[in-house]
């Protein structure tokens, strides 16, 4: 069996802002720290054989606290795992997106599975890096695999791996610091835990937005 740890990294500013960040690398900030240590705490007695991160460094930081209870474990990284580009939509917040870009924006907030937008495009785009990645490192001869990623990212692997129709994408909202569990067990992938932030204090907590 192969068990996939699905981990979305700690707060940022620009989460705390609502901006959107995208392929901007931002950093955790105190937050977002305290939270990368609480699900580094959660996971720091499970058998990991790798870990994987995203290149930016607000999933890399969240990485590293989890390596830091597991100093033998590999760790690599991948912008394969890197947050959806969303071009000239960076930096803006939510309000901003619906003023500036109303209809692009409000079909991405209502059908992001059909929508359009800037930088990478839309989500089949994208969907072809996720699935890049879990095609390579399901072959390699790991049963314990941690990744730290985005919530995009993190939404769509889920879509990859239990083969569900892309407008899944709007139905779930992956946290901060976030735990997620998808399990192989020959043909049959099963999704264990989803969006789990038992680990959090309720301050640590962001409201669905």
């Amino acid at each position: 069996m192969k068990r996939i740890y699905l981990v979305r990294h700690g707060e940022t500013d620009w989460n705390k802002l609502n901006l959107v960040q995208g392929s901007i690398d931002t950093e955790l900030n105190s937050t977002g720290i305290e939270q990368a240590k609480k699900i580094a705490e959660r996971l720091k007695n499970k058998k990991i054989d790798i870990i994987f991160s995203s290149t930016l460094k607000r999933a890399y930081t969240t990485a590293s606290y989890i390596k830091s209870y597991h100093p033998q474990t590999l760790f690599e990284t991948s912008e394969k795992l890197n947050e959806i580009n969303f071009g000239e939509w960076e930096g803006l917040s939510f309000d901003e997106l619906e003023k500036k870009y109303s209809q692009t924006y409000l079909m991405w907030k209502d059908n992001p599975d059909k929508a359009i937008f800037p930088g990478e495009g839309n989500l089949d785009v994208v969907m072809k890096r996720v699935k890049s990645f879990f095609d390579e490192i399901l072959q390699r001869d790991y049963s314990n695999i941690v990744v730290v990623t985005h919530g995009g990212i993190v939404k769509l692997s889920i879509i990859y791996l239990l083969n569900l129709p892309l407008d899944f994408y709007k139905k779930c909202w992956i946290g901060n610091a976030s735990l997620s569990i998808v399990d192989i067990k020959g043909e049959r992938t099963m999704l264990s835990l989803l969006n789990d932030m038992s680990h959090l204090t309720s301050e640590q907590v962001r409201p669905i937005i």
